[in-house]
């Protein structure tokens, strides 16, 4: 009987040290804070500040924004100004030229992230004077991933639904993140008139740069696998517990 509830007892631990796990295998490496927007403007990990919203609309599951009303995260809540990484699960309605979707600088300069438009949609960070050249870009209309790093070595690098969509050094520190981030709204270098209007289902922060590879949904339902694997474990405890006791009953007759 001593032997038997041993081993129940290494079951369990088993069963659970598993099931946690494939579920810790659900975050994202260097993964600090997490907007979901759901109804909310509150970090979904509790660590980070809220946004403001600048007139867009929460709802259940994003943020409806129009021209200039998208959110803003307050100055020096990040780790480091020079490392980190941004993502965002984003849908443009339209496109007018450009349509700025990061400034780093409190709307104070016309450097920043955006989609171009002239006869094909580019992706792109702009400085003060010309733009990287975006291989790829956005189809109006589907929510798609934007992902934008920067390293140690000051190299940014954006990809829209994990293709890289241009990569440039940024030594003049353009996309330093010491000042109010601003989302979907454009400088006052341009009279606001490069924006447009979209659905925002996230925004996420990361403390080191990172790839597409590096991403998994944060804090996310475990994995079916996952799942599959705890019930099977549940499943195999309320056998032998069952067992346990019949035998107990037996010899008790």
């Amino acid at each position: 009987m001593h032997i038997q509830a041993a081993m129940f007892r290494k079951l369990i631990g088993a069963c659970v040290g598993l099931a946690m796990m494939g579920m810790a295998g659900t975050a994202s490496a260097g993964l600090i804070y997490s907007y979901d927007f759901n109804n909310l403007l509150s970090d979904t990990l509790g660590a980070g500040p809220d946004m403001t919203n600048n007139g867009g609309t929460l709802g259940a599951t994003g943020l409806t924004f129009g021209a200039n009303q998208g959110p803003t995260l307050a100055a020096g809540v990040l780790p480091s100004s020079s490392v980190y990484a941004i993502e965002m699960q984003v849908t443009l309605d339209s496109t007018i030229g450009f349509a700025k979707l990061i400034d780093f600088d409190n709307l104070t300069k016309d450097s920043g992230l955006y989609n171009a438009s002239s006869t094909t949609f580019n992706f792109t960070f702009c400085g003060t004077d010309d733009c990287a050249d975006g291989s790829v870009g956005f189809t109006i209309g589907d929510s798609t991933n934007v992902l934008f790093s920067r390293d140690g070595a000051n190299q940014i690098v954006g990809y829209l639904d994990g293709i890289q969509s241009f990569s440039v050094s940024d030594a003049a520190g353009l996309a330093l993140v010491d000042t109010v981030l601003n989302f979907m709204r454009d400088d006052s270098f341009t009279t606001g008139g490069e924006s447009t209007s979209g659905f925002l289902d996230y925004i996420r922060f990361y403390d080191t740069a990172v790839t597409p590879d590096d991403l998994e949904v944060p804090l996310a339902t475990p994995e079916p696998s996952t799942l599959a694997l705890f019930a099977t474990g549940l499943a195999l405890l309320a056998f032998l517990g069952w067992r346990q006791r019949r035998v107990v009953q037996v010899r008790a007759a």
